[in-house]
């Protein structure tokens, strides 16, 4: 099941890499995912409490979701910095689509239903402050002319 999902990970590339290489798109399953967190854990052996320890380990990056497809998108650091996630200071992944219906149910993910999701995921998501002022000004240009026509009947 996992070979399809590489070839659908060498189009995502086709979405754009960072400089070094890095896309800023790939689908994941969620148990094979960890990273390292910064907490306090319970230490245990078999189902006797040894000891509460603070300090850095590597966990399950999505504990809370089994046996899925997730498509994560790639964050820079001065978005996605998380001092609980030591490797965040140079970017992280982020959780965008978990392959299941609303019931929690197993979807198999397809290249079309990725890429439809990616594709409005870049549409939606201005880049910049000033794309962000440029769809705002836009945005009011149409409606001061809706109301002008709207006036002028």
């Amino acid at each position: 099941m996992k070979v399809g999902m590489e070839h659908i990970n060498s189009l995502l590339t086709n979405f754009g890499t960072t400089l070094n290489g890095t896309p800023h798109w790939r689908l994941v399953w969620s148990d094979d995912q960890l990273e390292y967190r910064k907490g306090v854990f319970n230490e245990f052996y078999g189902d006797i409490f040894l000891r509460t320890i603070k300090g850095t380990r590597e966990v399950r990056k999505y504990n809370y979701i089994k046996e899925r497809w997730i498509l994560e998108r790639y964050f820079p650091p001065e978005m996605s910095y998380n001092p609980e996630i030591p490797t965040s200071v140079f970017g992280n992944y982020e959780p965008v689509y978990v392959f299941e219906d609303k019931n929690g149910n197993f979807l198999h993910p397809t290249l079309k239903v990725v890429e439809f999701i990616v594709i409005m995921a870049e549409k939606s998501t201005p880049q910049t402050e000033k794309q962000i002022i440029d769809d705002l000004l836009l945005n009011e240009e149409k409606e001061v002319a809706e109301i002008y026509e709207a006036l002028s009947e």
